[in-house]
């Protein structure tokens, strides 16, 4: 995929890409790049299918997604730049795959090894979760999502250092919940007068179910689809959104149902701003265009820009552990956002042995080089040592709490619309996740 050089392209790459309160990158398809295994059903492999991030929030265990996602934002900054240096950047990288575990055509290890040989730095497969109340035997069932994750591993480890893999999962609005590193929520069917509705098997068959259930409302249907969408998450806990207007398929230039029109604009926005105000990603999925049905990518441009007029707060969560080259990396992240504040919680680092004084100076002295415009440290390595340090430095607004929660009551009136949060710490001893769960679910 090409971000094309002309100024409609790069103007959509900088408003969406360094808006205040997303990331969105918003990509016209000149052509995907050959040399992946042809054949999938709903899966020939693109370039930038997650390039939306409204919020990071990613819990410990999911640390390897995480690494990776931040090694995407990176991509994404120098991305940017490139367009405004009017040169072509290319970013390979995929979180939405699937493989003969559900309906790919080509086996796990065909599909690592052609993005390795693409020369891929991220490949994450997102097998379909057990699907098997509408079509017996389709998606993974738990014996089989055990073998797949073994897999997957064993991948993992083969192409260490080359690649990294990731294990996800895709999960349906109306299926089990399924764990893996890494889930996309998404709505392939609906259930009207108890039939279930698959919403991209075929367009015939789709006519047909409107035709009789909804007779022949389309607006209806839509609204349906929406309301099931909208509870994707209460029903998955998912990692983000997956392709948030499938509906739309079969629908290239209106020729079902008008898209601008209130009668659907009103649920899909309704629902937007549901998953939104759960601080959800949502992915930009190009599938339908690799297979001709669209082209243009999931969501609408209409609904992209709808989705960056509401607002949102960055959250970087990497609460899991810290040591001063890992909590640089992530302030250095940070850095990068351009559309808000930027505020750092950080707390003490353990296990640093002597280097402990040294470790947390650094940190302080990186936060105030970095521009960084506010920090809340907690823990008393913190107060000693990063927090005059951080001042020394230049940072205007250097706070310090004793406690997790005293730093979180006092991030709450800063943390605004467009801004950028981190917390970091050492989990045992910090527990900032349970800040992040807080956060996620408190009512701005």
């Amino acid at each position: 995929m090409h971000i094309n050089r002309n100024k409609e392209i790069l103007q959509k790459v900088l408003i969406f890409a360094r808006a205040c309160a997303m990331m969105i990158l918003l990509v016209k398809v000149s052509k995907l790049m050959g040399g992946f295994p042809s054949g999938q059903r709903g899966q020939t492999v693109n370039l930038l299918r997650f390039a939306s991030v409204v919020r990071i929030h990613l819990r410990p265990c999911h640390s390897p997604v995480y690494a990776g996602l931040l090694l995407f934002l990176e991509k994404l900054d120098r991305l940017v730049q490139a367009c405004r240096r009017g040169e072509i950047f290319v970013i390979k990288a995929d979180f939405h795959t699937h493989t003969t575990w559900c309906d790919g055509a080509n086996t796990t290890r065909e599909m690592v090894e052609a993005a390795c040989r693409l020369g891929y730095t991220d490949f994450g497969v997102s097998g379909h979760a057990d699907f098997s109340m509408i079509e017996p035997g389709f998606g993974m069932s738990e014996e089989k999502l055990s073998a797949y994750k073994r897999e997957l591993l064993a991948l993992r480890e083969e192409f260490a250092g080359r690649m990294n893999v990731y294990i996800g999962i895709e999960l349906d609005a109306l299926g089990p919940v399924q764990e893996a590193e890494y889930a996309i929520g998404s709505t392939h069917c609906v259930k009207k007068l108890g039939e279930y509705v698959v919403v991209d098997d075929t367009e015939e068959k789709l006519v047909d179910w409107v035709e009789r259930l909804w007779k022949g409302d389309w607006y209806a249907f839509a609204q349906d689809y929406f309301a099931l969408e909208a509870t994707v998450y209460d029903r998955t806990g998912c990692d983000w959104v997956g392709h948030f207007d499938l509906l739309t398929k079969f629908n290239e230039g209106f020729k079902h149902f008008d898209e601008n029109s209130d009668a659907y604009m009103e649920p899909a926005l309704a629902a937007m701003k549901r998953l939104n105000a759960a601080g959800l990603p949502f992915e930009i999925n190009t599938g339908a265009i690799s297979r001709r049905y669209r082209t243009t990518p999931y969501p609408s441009k209409r609904l992209l820009r709808e989705l960056f007029l509401m607002g949102g707060r960055i959250m970087i969560n990497d609460s899991y552990n810290a040591n001063p080259r890992s909590v640089r990396a992530d302030l250095e992240i940070l850095a990068k956002h351009t559309g808000g504040k930027r505020i750092a919680v950080l707390g003490d680092m353990t296990e640093l042995g002597s280097a402990e004084e040294s470790g947390h100076r650094d940190v302080g002295r990186t936060v105030g080089e970095l521009g960084i415009e506010m920090l809340l440290a907690v823990g008393e390595r913190s107060k000693k040592w990063m927090v005059p340090a951080a001042k020394e430095a230049g940072c205007a607004d250097v706070r310090w709490f004793a406690s997790r929660d005293e730093a979180r009551d006092a991030l709450l009136p800063h943390f605004a619309p467009g801004d950028a949060v981190l917390l970091k710490a050492s989990h045992f001893i910090c527990r900032f996740d349970l800040m992040a769960d807080y956060l996620r679910e408190y009512q701005f």
